[in-house]
């Protein structure tokens, strides 16, 4: 709505078209099929896994909390001068 128009943010699939239910509208988008093009194909590796995707920043984030304190050691990280 306003806030979208205000802030330049995609405010959906025809926004301000009033005969199609928001529901409608949403399961379009949710399905992919409305803006941005390809919605489901970019969601569905979050819930199954992209096996070509990058996965470097899994063990830099387990690095990062290790030294911060936040968990036990799960990592064995070599002593750096």
């Amino acid at each position: 709505g306003e806030a979208g128009r205000h802030y330049g943010v995609s405010r959906g699939w025809r926004p301000d078209d009033d005969k199609i239910i928001p529901l409608f509208k949403v399961t379009v988008v949710g399905l992919g099929f409305g803006p941005p093009w390809m919605t489901l194909p970019a969601v569905l590796p979050g819930y199954f896994g992209d096996p070509w995707g990058r996965r470097e920043w899994i063990e830099e984030s387990l690095k990062q909390g290790q030294m911060a304190g936040r968990w036990p050691m799960v990592l064995e990280l070599e002593e750096t001068d």
